[in-house]
C-alpha cells in the first residue's frame, strides 16, 4: 500500500508531553509499556458479546460527524478524508464552499477520481472497508445513536473474523504498536493516543478512521480490566450493550402470525404518530424510505427460515438487532426512529408478561399455602379432639375404679 506521511497532528511530541503533565502514562517505551501481544490475547480471550462492548465507542459528538462522512460519501462517492487545513505531502486540494463542509468542520473529503494523488489499493482494500462499513451498528447507550460498535455476525465463530477485517481496514497497523494512555484527575478517565499507524497516514478512508476509534477503546479497556480500581474514577468506561437474550426467548415464544399481528399493528400506530399525513404529502421519497424499511423488517419477522438474511443463526436474533441498532444507512432517519420505539414497546410487552407470569405464580403458590395452613389447622384440631377424648376416657376409667372401690368396701 502506498503510505503517505502526515502532517503532525497537534505534534506527537506535544502530545506526550502534555498527557504525562500530572497524568500516569500506561504506555509508549519505558516501564509502564504494555505488550501488544497480551492485549492481542486478552481479546481473542472474550466472548462475542464482551468483544462488542470492549470496542463500542461511546461519544454522540463522534457519531453525529460519522454520520455525515458517510453521507457525503455516499453524496460524492468513494474517497479519502483528511483533516482541514492541513498541507499533506505538499498537496492542497481546492477548499470547498463554507456551506458545503459543515462536518463538525474537521475534515475535507476527496474523491477518487478527484484526487490528484495516485492511491494503490486493490480491489480487495476496498471491498474490506466496504464490508466493515457495512458491518458497522449505531446504539442507544444514553441517548439515541450515541454509540457505535459492529454487528454481532462479525464476531460470532471460532476464527478471527474480525481481527483479519480490521487488518485490512487498518492497512496492516491494527493492534500492531502500543497506543500511549493516561489517565486524566479531571475528567477521571483513561485517555488514549491514536495510534501510530493512523498519525502516519496523509489520508483515510472512512473505514480506516473507525478502526482507530475501536483501537483506541480495546487499549483502554485493556487498562481498565488489568488494573487495580482507581479512587474516584477510572472505572468502566464506553457504550452500554445490552444482551438482550430475554427478548430473543419472548420473541420465539410467540407463533409465527402472532408475531406478524404484533409488528403490523404497533407499525400502523407508531407509523401515524411519527409521519403523519401531511409529511407524506410533502416527502414523498422520505415515504417510499420508510416502506422499505417496514418492508425489510417484515421480511426479517415472517421469513422464519431466513433465506435472505446472511446474518441469521437460527435464534431471530437478527430482527432483535434490526430494532435496536442502526447501520449507516438507516441511522439518523426519521423510520430508524419509528422502529426503535417499536423496539422500546416489544421491550414493554416483554416486562408485562415478566409480571404476568409472577402474578400467577404468586397466586399458585398463595392456594397451595392457604391449603397448607387449612391442613395444619385440621390437623392441630384433630389432636385437641383426640387429648380431649384420651382425657375423657381417663376420667371414665377412674370413676369407675372409685365406683369398683365403694361396692367391694
Amino acid at each position: 500500500f502506498l503510505f503517505l506521511s502526515k502532517m503532525k497532528r497537534g505534534s506527537s511530541s506535544s502530545s506526550s508531553s502534555n498527557s504525562n503533565n500530572g497524568r500516569g502514562s500506561f504506555g509508549g517505551k519505558g516501564k509502564g509499556e504494555v505488550s501488544v501481544l497480551k492485549v492481542r490475547k486478552w481479546f481473542q480471550s472474550l466472548s462475542p458479546q464482551e468483544k462488542r462492548k470492549t470496542i463500542s465507542v461511546l461519544d454522540l459528538e463522534l457519531m453525529e460527524m460519522l454520520h455525515k462522512m458517510f453521507k457525503r460519501k455516499c453524496c460524492n462517492g468513494d474517497g479519502f478524508f483528511f483533516d482541514m487545513g492541513n498541507d499533506v505531502a505538499g498537496y492542497s486540494p481546492d477548499r470547498p464552499e463554507k456551506g458545503e463542509l459543515r462536518l463538525a468542520e474537521k475534515f475535507c473529503f476527496q474523491t477518487w477520481k478527484t484526487c490528484k494523488i495516485d492511491f494503490s489499493f486493490t480491489q480487495s482494500v476496498l471491498e474490506g472497508d466496504k464490508n466493515f462499513e457495512n458491518s458497522l451498528r449505531f446504539l442507544d447507550s444514553q441517548e439515541y445513536c450515541d454509540t457505535l460498535t459492529v454487528s454481532p455476525s462479525l464476531l460470532r465463530g471460532k476464527g478471527s473474523k474480525f481481527m483479519r477485517l480490521l487488518q485490512v481496514v487498518s492497512r496492516g497497523g491494527f493492534l500492531s504498536t502500543p497506543c500511549e494512555l493516561s489517565f486524566n484527575p479531571k475528567t477521571k478517565k483513561y485517555e488514549c493516543a491514536p495510534p501510530s499507524w493512523f498519525n502516519g497516514m496523509g489520508y483515510y478512508t472512512l473505514a480506516t478512521f473507525v478502526a482507530s476509534k475501536f483501537e483506541k477503546a480495546i487499549w483502554v479497556r485493556y487498562v481498565i480490566a488489568n488494573s487495580p480500581p482507581r479512587k474516584g474514577g477510572g472505572g468502566e468506561q464506553g457504550g452500554k450493550i445490552e444482551n438482550r437474550v430475554h427478548l430473543q426467548g419472548f420473541w420465539e415464544g410467540l407463533r409465527k402470525e402472532e408475531r406478524r399481528q404484533w409488528v403490523l399493528s404497533k407499525l400502523k400506530l407508531l407509523f401515524g404518530c411519527w409521519v403523519g399525513p401531511q409529511f407524506l404529502c410533502d416527502n414523498f421519497e422520505t415515504y417510499l424510505q420508510y416502506v422499505r424499511t417496514f418492508i425489510d423488517l417484515l421480511g426479517i419477522n415472517v421469513d422464519t427460515l431466513k433465506t435472505h438474511n446472511p446474518d441469521y443463526d437460527g435464534k431471530n436474533e437478527s430482527f432483535i438487532d434490526y430494532i435496536f441498532t442502526s447501520p449507516f444507512c438507516r441511522a439518523f432517519e426519521r423510520s430508524d426512529r419509528v422502529l426503535r420505539q417499536l423496539g422500546i414497546q416489544l421491550q414493554a410487552a416483554y416486562t408485562e408478561k415478566v409480571a404476568m407470569d409472577l402474578l400467577c405464580e404468586s397466586g399458585r403458590g398463595g392456594g397451595k399455602k392457604k391449603r397448607a395452613m387449612v391442613g395444619s389447622q385440621n390437623s392441630s384440631r384433630k389432636k385437641k379432639n383426640a387429648k380431649k377424648k384420651k382425657k375423657d376416657i381417663k376420667k371414665e376409667i377412674k370413676k369407675e375404679i372409685k365406683k369398683e372401690g365403694k361396692e367391694k368396701g
